[in-house]
This record gives C-alpha cells, sequence and structure tokens, in this order.
C-alpha cells in the first residue's frame, strides 16, 4: 500500500481496488485513519466511521476493535470542538485530532500504543501545525517518547550482551569431576 510514502488518494486507490486487502483488519483500519486525518484531501470522517464500524462489528474484542472504537470516539470529539473562527474550523479539528491520536498512541497501558506511530502522529502535528496550542506539547512527548526507544534499545542490547556472555560462559564451563566414591567400609 501508498501509506508509508504519504500518497494518500493512491493507497485508498489501491485498498479500494484489491477485494484482499478490504478483508485485511491492519489495510481497513489504516485506510480508515487516511480518511481521518483533516488535515488531508482525503478526509472523509463519514467513510472512516464505516469502514472502524466494519472492525468494531468484525470482532468486538479484538485489539483493532478497540483502536477503531477510540478513533471514532476522537472523530465523535473533533467535530465538537469549537474553532477559533469558521475559516480555520477544519484546521483546529486537525491539529487536536493528531494531538488526541499521538496521546493514544503514546499511552503504553491502551490499545493502540505504538510509541513509533506516536512519533510520526505528533511529529505531523509540530511539523504541519507549529503554532498549534498542541504543538509545544507534543514537542516535549516526541523527545520522552525517542528516549524512551534509545533506553529500551540500549537495555535490549544489553540482555543480548548477557545472553551471549551466559552461553559462552556454559560452553566453556569446566565441569568438575564427580568426587570420588566413597572407601568401602566406612568414611576414608
Amino acid at each position: 500500500m501508498h501509506y508509508g510514502t504519504g500518497e494518500w488518494a493512491a493507497a485508498i486507490s489501491a485498498f479500494e481496488a484489491d477485494s484482499l486487502l478490504q478483508t485485511d483488519d491492519w489495510a481497513v483500519y489504516r485506510t480508515a485513519l487516511i480518511y481521518a486525518r483533516p488535515d488531508r484531501e482525503t478526509f472523509d470522517p463519514d467513510e472512516s466511521r464505516r469502514l472502524l464500524g466494519r472492525l468494531i462489528g468484525r470482532e468486538p474484542a479484538s485489539a483493532y476493535a478497540a483502536a477503531a472504537s477510540t478513533v471514532v470516539d476522537l472523530l465523535d470529539q473533533a467535530e465538537r470542538v469549537p474553532p477559533a473562527s469558521a475559516e480555520d474550523a477544519r484546521l483546529h479539528r486537525a491539529d487536536w485530532l493528531l494531538y488526541r491520536i499521538g496521546l493514544a498512541y503514546a499511552d503504553p497501558d491502551g490499545d493502540l500504543f505504538d510509541a513509533v506511530g506516536a512519533i510520526r502522529t505528533l511529529g505531523d502535528l509540530v511539523t504541519d501545525y507549529p503554532e498549534s496550542v498542541y504543538a509545544g506539547p507534543a514537542a516535549v512527548l516526541i523527545d520522552l517518547l525517542s528516549e524512551l526507544r534509545r533506553s529500551y534499545r540500549a537495555e535490549s542490547a544489553l540482555r543480548q550482551q548477557l545472553d551471549q556472555l551466559k552461553q559462552v560462559d556454559l560452553e566453556g564451563a569446566v565441569v568438575p569431576p564427580p568426587p570420588p566414591p566413597p572407601p568401602p567400609g566406612g568414611r576414608g
């Protein structure tokens, strides 16, 4: 899919043309997110809700259904956010929605937890809406999540080194011979 390249209309076209993608929960969810972004030409909250509703209806207890419910709630809330003026209504919802989706991705206890997704989404907010009231907090979260990822990678590398050292220790360990049997008839 064209999702990773930012070709939103092409990603939607590819999704709509491929019946297999339309049955893939990940593809349905990602396409719904394309429709959910009010700052893109592909913005269609009704289509986003329709796709998200499919995910919720398929398997209500799945992680995708929980994530879809969160995004539907955010879309509903975004429509209620009062804009500063009529002309910036759509963009105001966009920065707010990006911030809220970024927060949902950043919550390690949430169904949407995805540190990379949070960094990307919040990065879009900071880049596309630098004057937004949400840009400052988003930048702080990006720094925190980036540091968390660095720490995790460092910890993971240390665990790998420790495992390698344990393996070397086990392979190179000299097993002491068993003690000699006691002499017949008693203690030696």
